[in-house]
């Protein structure tokens, strides 16, 4: 449910900034919580995913909250998109984020990548670039290109096989949109559909799951 205490009808008709940001904020909150939850996760899940393909990468960064100080420099987020689509993020634009002029160049192109590739944003480059960044805004940012690794991998197996089964291609034709967000939005809730589709794109999900678990990935702090 969207919480909306303190607010009423008076308040959009005024086009109150404040108010407006505030449904504004639950709205992208449970569109978000939705994706998550659709896929049998949680918050925590998310993070060590993200966690887990930067690492593959070879990036030594790991966060322990949303709102980790390490995400201002950049290189955290272009890093998780190059992995999840390599041929999108050029190495050579990636800076090591040290001074505020790198950050800054480094949070531009990570949300110019996202916005190329169908990511739902809900920030801009400077709200990255903040010593705390705002939690909410990471784990919708962080949600959305899990979202895209989903679509990407859903396509790239039906390039191989040349077709979808039935039940993945109704499924496939049933997902909801965050961005470029694929994920099974089945009338019938079945936990083997969602198990469908976060096969084709969250391999790495169960390794981060099982990391975390043996103490191997930070524990998290939202």
């Amino acid at each position: 449910n969207v919480k909306v205490v303190g607010i009423d009808g008076a308040d959009i008709v005024s086009g109150s900034p404040k108010h407006t940001l505030a449904i504004w904020w639950q709205l992208m909150r449970k569109d978000c919580m939705d994706f998550i939850e659709e896929l049998d996760m949680d918050t925590a899940d998310v993070l060590c995913w993200a966690n887990d393909k930067v690492a593959d990468s070879g990036c030594e960064i790991q966060l322990a909250r949303f709102g980790d100080s390490q995400l201002q420099s950049g290189v955290y987020l272009l890093e998780l998109l190059r992995m999840v689509a390599p041929n999108d993020v050029k190495p050579s634009l990636v800076r090591k984020g040290v001074t505020s002029r790198e950050r800054e160049l480094n949070a531009r192109y990570a949300i110019s990548c996202a916005h190329k590739l169908g990511c739902r944003i809900f920030c801009s480059w400077g709200d990255l670039v903040q010593p705390k960044p705002n939690p909410k805004i990471v784990l919708a940012l962080l949600a959305s290109i899990m979202a895209l690794d989903v679509r990407l991998h859903q396509e790239e197996e039906q390039d191989v096989t040349g077709h979808m089964s039935p039940r993945r291609s109704d499924i496939s034709h049933r997902c909801c949109s965050l961005g470029g967000r694929s994920v099974a939005s089945s009338a019938a809730g079945r936990p083997e559909d969602f198990a469908v589709v976060s096969a084709a794109g969250l391999q790495a999900l169960d390794r981060a799951r099982s990391l975390r678990s043996r103490g191997k990935l930070p524990s998290v702090h939202r």
